[in-house]
């Protein structure tokens, strides 16, 4: 809908537009096999992506959708909301890679509808418009898009809340449209805590905070129809929390006390990183629309200086500050985190797009993509030079930055050509498409680090020496994506981290020490193990029976002569 406008079309323009129609349904098919295309292309990876697709299998092949079991031990670090939808998934279309991220990369691009629906409803269908663009072909977003963990469905959810919020408040205060709006955030807000957990519920309540503090708007909080609200999120919520909670009396202070207020507040998780930690992935996560989206947060939150009421722009800002500032101070970092301020930030740098007439936007806007061009192309031509062994590694990488390097160095070209002929609208559709396009080629050249990055060529090797009775070991490390691969699970041995509180839970599913292991090893019966290889050398001096199928710079996989 590249060419609507907020007036009413005349009888003369609804011509062209019926003409236009079929180009356009063309061009949501082709972003659409885009987006989609590689996600069964490359392998899982190591960890978080192996870890979420083997929990929902197991829930799926034992039948329990309550208590989420990883390897088959209680797992609780996380609600299970993705867990579900995946093994819906699986049980419609099989266990597969594919299936497997197809609730994460579904949701990523709903997520680009849901910006046009929402800056349609706030400003008008160009700013709509223009958001959805920027959000296809965002760095992160598209990254997060297509890897298998669970903030796309927390920023998702989030997003719909924050939009129904919005819409909301700027309607007639008494309206009963706005009280609809309003029980359908508390609705999208409960789905976002049933993805990830409290934070849904801390991060909107700080924004709100601070946006009444900064306004002077305390009224807002009569406005969210509380009572009502609270309802609906224990209805949606509180079933699987208490159902959880009763069949497994150590969840709620594992859950809520350990994962959520001492892994915020300790460093028990061993993620640190310093205050800037989430400033150069902003930078980097919203390229090659960077500098429109910074333009587009200062020139909102002037814009609506003078304006009486709810201030939507002013309040997608203090999102975004809210978010980057808790997640700053946490003492646990991942770059997913921040997921959540990316659609803030296309629908903020959208209203800086709006009239694609203007060429100083157009000429700030391709700067972006000339950097991401240059940044790619440097990239590949640095890693073609193996200067040593750890360049060396990576090299396969190379003409796929090669590749998107070029993708977007020819869209910044078209659509600088468009501009320049007045056909703004198209040269701004062309940049998306191109961008997504070089978001694409990077996503899909990660595939060639597979070897390292994956255990589908270990599960691989094991597979043939494997019948139903053969014993599997993990000895010193767990490699997530192994059990998902071989669909079944393998006994731990000598390792506990992440599954330590299920191991408490059941401790005669895991061997603790190396002499337990050994003591299991030679047992009657085939076995196979995978082994730390620091830990092999010990295991060879203790006499230990081992015959070796393959090994890599980490692991050594032995069968039981």
């Amino acid at each position: 809908m590249i060419f609507s406008s907020s007036d009413p079309p005349s009888a003369d323009v609804a011509r062209p537009v019926a003409q236009w129609r079929p180009a356009l349904l063309a061009l949501f098919g082709l972003v659409g096999m885009l987006w989609f295309a590689n996600i069964q292309y490359r392998l899982l990876t190591e960890p978080d992506e192996g870890r979420y697709a083997e929990i929902p299998r197991e829930m799926l092949a034992s039948g329990d959708w309550v208590t989420p079991r990883l390897n088959d031990l209680v797992y609780f670090e996380k609600p299970p909301l993705q867990y579900w939808a995946t093994a819906l998934s699986y049980r419609l279309f099989g266990v597969s890679a594919w299936t497997s991220r197809l609730y994460t990369t579904t949701l990523g691009f709903a997520g680009i509808l849901l910006m046009y629906g929402i800056g349609r409803r706030l400003w008008d269908p160009r700013v709509g418009e223009s958001a959805a663009l920027i959000l296809l072909g965002s760095l992160m977003w598209v990254v997060i898009g297509h890897v298998n963990v669970l903030d796309m469905g927390l920023t998702f959810w989030l997003t719909a809340a924050i939009g129904c919020f919005l819409i909301a408040q700027s309607a007639p205060r008494l309206a009963k449209r706005q009280r609809e709006w309003m029980l359908g955030s508390w609705a999208m807000i409960a789905l976002a805590v049933l993805s990830k957990g409290p934070v849904a519920l801390v991060l909107p309540a700080f924004a709100m905070v601070v946006y009444c503090l900064v306004e002077r708007d305390f009224g807002l909080w009569k406005r969210l129809h509380p009572m009502a609200g609270l309802v609906i999120l224990l209805a949606v919520c509180a079933p699987w929390f208490m159902a959880v909670s009763v069949r497994n009396p150590g969840f709620a202070n594992f859950f809520f006390v350990q994962e959520h207020i001492a892994r915020y507040l300790t460093p028990i998780s061993h993620r640190p990183g310093p205050w800037w930690y989430y400033l150069p992935l902003l930078m980097a996560g919203t390229l090659p629309w960077t500098g429109a989206i910074f333009r587009g947060v200062f020139s909102s939150w002037r814009e609506e200086s003078g304006h009486a009421g709810f201030r939507p722009g002013r309040f997608l800002t203090v999102w975004v500050a809210c978010v980057l500032v808790f997640f700053s101070v946490s003492h646990s970092k991942l770059a997913p985190y921040i997921l959540p301020v990316f659609p803030a930030l296309a629908m903020l740098g959208a209203r800086s797009l709006a009239d694609p007439g203007d060429r100083q936007s157009m000429r700030r806007l391709l700067v972006g993509g000339v950097l991401a061009s240059l940044l790619s192309g440097l990239g590949a031509l640095a890693l073609s030079v193996p200067l040593n062994d750890k360049v060396a590694r990576y090299a396969a990488i190379a003409p796929w930055l090669a590749a998107a390097a070029a993708a977007m160095a020819l869209g910044v070209f078209i659509s600088w050509w468009l501009s320049r002929r007045g056909s703004g609208h198209v040269a701004i559709t062309v940049y998306a498409i191109a961008a997504l396009l070089w978001c694409q080629l990077l996503v899909t050249g990660h595939n060639a680090l597979a070897p390292e990055r994956s255990g589908y060529f270990i599960a691989a090797a094991m597979k043939p020496h494997l019948t139903p009775d053969t014993r599997l070991y993990s000895v010193g490390q767990y490699l997530q994506t192994v059990p998902f691969y071989l669909q079944r699970t393998v006994t731990l041995a000598y390792y506990r981290q992440e599954l330590e509180f299920g191991m408490i839970v059941e401790p005669q599913k895991a061997l603790p020490t190396l002499d337990a292991f050994a003591r299991a090893w030679r047992q009657p019966g085939a076995a196979i193990a995978m082994i730390h290889s620091p830990l092999y050398g010990r295991l060879v001096e203790e006499g230990l029976p081992m015959e070796v199928i393959m090994s890599d710079t980490d692991t050594v996989v032995v069968t039981k002569p």
